[in-house]
């Protein structure tokens, strides 16, 4: 018996093995960083939240990772709530990153948006948001729901946490917030606690802009529709989520 119990633990792994050499796993993970070194935009594929700190990845360089390694999205609507009359609006997706070789699902990922977001439900000043205006941002809070879900098992089945962390753009309590910067970054952000768009993201928000065929003239009146804003300097972060996905709805 004790013989037989000395058998069966040679073939039992009692520490988890490596699949793969530290000379591969090495190879990998510079040609990752090469890859983002080359072709990721800040302000377009990933954003600095806090100086010092991981970037967060946006959905547009999630994309781009899912490509470099032949990976597939499905898209699956896991709940919704609409109720016009109230209004308020509910969704939640859950993201599934496969494999295109072999149809293997490699990692999920759920995100969901609503209606109530301070973003959705308030203007600059804090007043509530006319039914009009949750009406006009439905696509939008679907598209961000979406968004939330894709990013973090694009992380996952990329193996890209080391170089990215979830995406946090969303998050309006910590973009800018004087708590998340380090003490002598705090007294380059506005007694208002709400951080500017870099010149990178202007440019951004104009290239979407001029693709879709706008005007500086339409842009701007779209900002002032949206965010209640005079110009493109007085926009923050959010202001440009938000405006990024209107224009790419048009």
């Amino acid at each position: 018996m004790e013989e037989r119990n000395l058998s069966l633990l040679d073939q039992v792994d009692v520490v988890p093995r490596a699949q793969i050499s530290l000379a591969e796993m090495e190879q990998a993970i510079k040609e990752m960083q090469n890859f983002v070194n080359k072709l990721f935009v800040e302000g377009e594929h990933y954003g600095t939240i806090i100086k010092g700190q991981k970037p967060t990845l946006l959905k547009p360089g999630a994309e781009l990772l899912l490509n470099l390694y032949g990976y597939g999205l499905k898209m699956e609507k896991v709940k919704e709530v609409e109720d016009w009359d109230k209004p308020f609006f509910y969704y939640e997706y859950k993201a599934i990153v496969y494999s295109k070789k072999n149809g293997w699902v490699e990692a999920e990922g759920f995100g969901s948006a609503n209606s109530k977001e301070k973003k959705f439900a308030f203007d600059k000043y804090g007043n509530p948001q006319p039914p009009e205006y949750i009406y006009s941002m439905v696509n939008s809070i679907q598209k961000i729901a979406q968004k939330r879900a894709l990013v973090a098992p694009t992380l996952i089945a990329c193996r890209a946490s080391a170089l990215f962390t979830q995406d946090l753009e969303d998050m309006g309590d910590l973009v800018g917030s004087p708590e998340t910067q380090p003490y002598d970054e705090r007294k380059t952000i506005p007694t208002n606690g709400v951080k500017k768009l870099s010149d990178a993201q202007i440019r951004l928000l104009y290239g979407k802009a001029k693709e879709k065929g706008l005007t500086s003239e339409a842009l701007h009146k779209m900002i002032n529709e949206v965010t209640g804003k005079e110009s493109v300097k007085d926009i923050d972060r959010k202001d440009l989520e938000v405006l990024l996905d209107a224009i790419q709805q048009m």
